[in-house]
């Protein structure tokens, strides 16, 4: 898996363009899930806005790029 910290809005600008290179994405944000539900809905991502309130998951099992 590889990581691209990017805000949601720029994911969403690029989602075709990253789907289209055979990747899929998912977010993952500390936030919880009524402020992502929220935030989806208002920038209109067309890919899951995954919560992960206490940030127990989001740094595992990953590897970021800049």
């Amino acid at each position: 898996m590889t990581v691209l910290q990017r805000p949601a809005g720029q994911l969403g600008h690029h989602h075709d363009e990253i789907t289209d290179a055979g990747a899929q994405v998912t977010r993952i944000s500390v936030d919880p899930p009524e402020q992502n539900a929220a935030m989806a809905e208002k920038l209109q991502l067309p890919f899951p806005l995954l919560s992960d309130p206490g940030g127990d998951r989001s740094d595992q099992s990953v590897r970021r790029v800049a």
